[in-house]
């Protein structure tokens, strides 16, 4: 046989075998499955100052709901995959600047760009003085030598408390332990000062020789542990204290001078009294009615709330005319009333959807109405809202959540001379609003503030208290505004000594 013939024969068996090798391979391999559709997407950016654009790394962008954080890379970039479809809340921080939030939708099998941009943190602490126990339901007071008095303890965790007397420079003066958590502190025109606890003791002290008297003869002492609880004090320096369902009247020695006892029932309320231009005392007692009380203890009139559910926590507010306001809850959300002297509606406007207000009003130059409410969710976060004296809502302000659970706002809104509106929450920031409703500046006092309210002094500073897993702080922070607006009620409980009561 040829030589030729030999290889075309052999060229012959080996396409053969290739094809019986392609053959087999072919048979071998399983159909090819359809590709399943993406249940997931992915949320990326990229992180930087607000200052200078440049890019921030190791900043911390944690997804809420759920416990999942990530940090930026060097290139300020971070990425979040195998994100669920859905609706989150995205909260970045970072130290020495202000935390930023967006809320992203995400779609499966894309991806949604969320960028930050972070302001470096103002910072207008002056200074800042700590406590044994935490400052929560306590605004403070200025004496009329500059003293601040602040009260430590929280209803729920702690059974004891503190009165602080504080320097303006912000060290120790003196310091009292009584036996159950103390709120805001109240000073009379003789420098007395006097405070209720937590279970309706209420406590006269001489700043300089200490305790004077305590009283604690009340027809019936049942307390709520929401709200604060404070007396006012009337023209005439008689102390005027909510306790259970009934109005009491107390001499400034100490003696009892007459109850209001109404009869009503329900859940004691968290409302202090105030005393209007005419000695008139206003108070919400039980769970819905507003009550006026002349001097001498009788029944002046009596408002209902429009629903039976509705619940007072605020302390009252007045104008310059006495028209009342405070704000409410129930189911559907909070409310904040204006009632005229007489007993009539006013307005009553609904804050919103699942928020509560339990701040109180204050008021500012031009009769506007400024307070805070409640959160519904990180997505319908907290808000300060500004009011018109016709009762149009003029703007509101988010607060944005920074924890894993919804930030409220407790505090009631300080009105500067300037028309600046300073307010705090849960989140552990003050806020600087100017009047138009837009921020002018916020500080992060990395703590949580609760019913702890701005009080400003004429130099300009604004003293405040929060609580910290140690205990609690005193804040000072050195602000723009040289006092209060001319505003007949432009903080909580009309004045620096928390009075509660409209001055001639």
């Amino acid at each position: 046989m040829s030589t030729e013939v030999i290889l075309k024969c052999y060229q012959i068996c080996l396409i053969c075998i290739v094809f019986l090798l392609c053959f087999c391979q072919c048979n071998n391999e399983k159909p090819t499955e359809p590709s399943q559709p993406a249940t997931t997407g992915t949320i990326h950016g990229t992180i930087r100052s607000a200052e200078d654009q440049s890019l921030i790394d190791m900043a911390m962008v944690r997804v809420i709901p759920g416990e999942l954080v990530v940090y930026s890379d060097q290139a300020g970039f971070y990425s979040i995959e195998n994100c669920s479809e859905g609706q989150y809340l995205l909260i970045c921080s970072k130290e020495e600047f202000d935390s930023d939030s967006a809320n992203v939708s995400v779609t499966a099998g894309q991806t949604t760009t969320a960028n930050f941009d972070l302001t470096p943190e103002f910072d207008a602490l002056v200074w800042q003085f700590d406590t044994d126990g935490p400052i929560y339901y306590s605004v403070p007071a200025i004496g009329s030598d500059g003293t601040i008095y602040v009260g430590t303890g929280r209803y729920l965790g702690t059974t004891s408390g503190s009165l602080y007397a504080i320097y303006p420079g912000g060290t120790l003066e003196w310091k009292v332990d009584l036996e159950n958590n103390v709120t805001t502190a109240v000073i009379g025109d003789d420098g007395t000062i006097y405070v209720m606890d937590c279970r309706n003791v209420l406590y006269a002290f001489d700043p300089s020789s200490g305790l004077k008297w305590r009283y604690e003869d009340w027809e019936n002492d049942d307390f709520t542990e929401v709200g604060q609880r404070n007396v006012a004090i009337g023209h005439d320096q008689t102390l005027y204290a909510y306790v259970a369902f009934d109005l009491y009247a107390i001499y400034p020695n100490g003696q009892r001078k007459w109850v209001f006892d109404p009869g009503t029932g329900g859940t004691p309320c968290g409302t202090s009294p105030v005393v209007g231009s005419d000695s008139t005392i206003y108070v919400i007692l039980g769970d819905d009615i507003l009550y006026a009380v002349n001097p001498d203890g009788s029944q002046k009139w009596k408002f209902y709330l429009e629903n039976y559910d509705e619940h007072c926590y605020t302390s009252l507010t007045l104008d310059a005319d006495d028209v009342i306001y405070f704000g409410t809850e129930n189911r559907d959300g909070g409310y904040v009333y204006a009632v005229y002297p007489t007993g009539i509606l006013k307005w009553r406007v609904f804050a919103g959807s699942l928020r509560p207000v339990r701040a109180s009003p204050s008021i500012g130059a031009d009769g506007t109405v400024y307070v805070a409410t409640q959160a519904c969710s990180h997505r319908q976060p907290a808000e300060v809202l500004s009011i018109s004296p016709e009762g149009i809502i003029n703007w509101r302000y988010p607060l944005e959540s920074v924890h894993f659970t919804p930030d409220d706002a407790y505090a009631t809104p300080a009105v500067g001379a300037d028309g600046l509106i300073y307010a705090a929450a849960e989140t552990g920031f003050v806020y600087a609003l100017n009047p138009n409703g837009t921020l002018n500046w916020k500080q992060d006092l990395h703590c949580g503030i609760n019913w702890s309210s701005p009080t400003l002094l004429d130099n300009g500073m604004l003293y405040i208290g929060g609580l910290t897993n140690e205990g609690g702080s005193l804040f000072a922070l050195q602000t723009t505004s040289m006092g209060y607006a001319s505003s007949p009620w432009p903080a909580y409980r009309q004045n620096n000594r928390h009075t509660g009561r409209v001055e001639y």
